[in-house]
């Protein structure tokens, strides 16, 4: 079956167009719950770097490997996790996800840089089906006409997870101490995998009992070339995910600097600096429902790609030019605008992705794309890392990750070829 490009309706959309509320809206419901919850999890070390890492003797600017790590770990289940999905359905591989990063939460409880790296990575398996269970379960229960929006509000839920991150995580530091923020991250993971069991037999009705679950199944070379192989295949989608890619680098230097920019080069305590983290998550909250929105009306997410690719460069340089002189209103209001350039382009381009799927496979699809932006989550925060160990600074780390915006936009502009 047939798909077509970015903004057309695939050729199996009819059969999808009409579902009742409510079978969107527990779904939806529940994906982002567990969304929020892996948000707020990826997020502690970020969050938290200058007073997590010194204790285990590091300095606060390696926060970028441990964000890197934790990339890492979440692109092994997008290339091997597939068999997964298929056989226990998309609602029980994000519970076992949680599961897995209820366990990375109790290895932060362990002041040692060896701790934080098995965190990091158990935090980033917890993380990685969240993209291709999500759509799957989305693309099959949400109407058409309202796809992007929706397929929005659950990414909503990543900067809602990180506002959790910026002002409660130091507020718990402060008030109850680092053993207590351990207790308090692994009883909500854990509770969120329960409470979103109701569910399951709704959702996962599609799983398939005969699909082996032997370790050849996840290791084979066709299981990891898949989704890339999809991937190339489809129309259009080369290009596109390349561009994604960029934003993914842009963003995941922000995201895993941010905090720690604020109170070194600006001289921002931990809260006042969480703060402004949550301000500039709470813009990406506002920015992906408003995206996903305009999107729905234009019809393509072509247009809204474009645009958040320039705006997030505009948006780079203006924090890499800022100074301790700053007020703390000009960083809340450049944080809110940041939220919605830099942070909000990640449900416009999953719905893109999974209407241009091949019919049946929006999971592989998805994960391939999802694999490839990983990359640029990666070299974002090591890329940053290294300049900064290379004496170049923040500022400077800020502005070479607005010329990688700016990039990932001039290619969407460039005629692309068919395949």
């Amino acid at each position: 079956m047939k798909a077509k490009g970015f903004g057309g309706a695939s050729d199996c959309e009819p059969a999808l167009a009409k579902p009742r509320a409510a079978a969107w809206l527990h779904p939806l419901l529940a994906t982002m719950l567990i969304q929020t919850i892996l948000a707020l999890l990826n997020r502690a070390i970020p969050t938290l770097a200058p007073v997590l890492l010194p204790p285990a003797g590091l300095p606060s600017s390696a926060v970028g490997y441990f964000d890197a790590a934790n990339t890492a770990a979440a692109m092994a289940f997008l290339v091997g996790g597939h068999p997964l999905i298929r056989r226990v359905g998309p609602i029980r591989t994000l519970q076992l996800g949680m599961l897995l990063g209820s366990l990375g939460v109790l290895l932060l409880a362990l002041p040692l840089w060896q701790a934080l790296v098995g965190a990091s990575l158990l935090m980033g398996l917890a993380y990685g089906p969240s993209s291709p269970a999500g759509s799957d379960i989305l693309l099959r229960h949400a109407p058409a006409r309202h796809r992007t929006l929706i397929f929005s509000i659950k990414q909503a839920a990543v900067p809602l997870g990180g506002i959790f991150a910026g002002l409660l995580l130091p507020f718990l530091v402060g008030q109850a101490g680092w053993p207590a923020t351990v207790v308090c991250l692994f009883v909500a993971t854990v509770a969120c995998a329960l409470a979103v069991e109701p569910v399951r037999d709704t959702v996962d009705v599609e799983r398939d009992p005969s699909q082996s679950l032997h370790p050849y199944a996840f290791l084979s070379p066709r299981t990891l070339l898949r989704p890339l192989r999809i991937l190339w295949h489809a129309p259009l989608l080369p290009q596109h995910t390349l561009a994604s890619a960029c934003f993914a680098c842009a963003q995941g230097a922000l995201f895993a600097f941010y905090v720690t920019f604020l109170v070194v080069a600006d001289g921002y305590g931990l809260a006042e600096a969480g703060l402004l983290f949550a301000i500039f998550q709470a813009g990406g909250i506002i920015g992906r429902v408003l995206l996903g929105w305009l999107t729905d009306r234009l019809g393509s997410g072509l247009p809204i790609l474009r645009m958040t690719g320039f705006a997030s460069a505009a948006t780079l340089s203006a924090l890499a030019l800022s100074t301790p002189d700053w007020s703390f209103s000009a960083h809340a209001g450049l944080a809110a605008i940041a939220g919605v350039a830099v942070a909000s382009w990640n449900g416009v381009n999953l719905a893109e992705v999974a209407r241009a799927a091949p019919g049946g496979q929006v999971s592989e699809t998805t994960a391939g794309v999802a694999f490839v932006n990983y990359i640029g989550f990666i070299i974002g925060p090591v890329a940053f890392a290294a300049l900064l160990h290379q004496g170049a600074g923040y500022r400077l780390g800020f502005f070479a990750a607005a010329s990688i915006a700016a990039l990932g936009s001039l290619i969407l502009l460039t005629p692309a070829r068919r395949r």
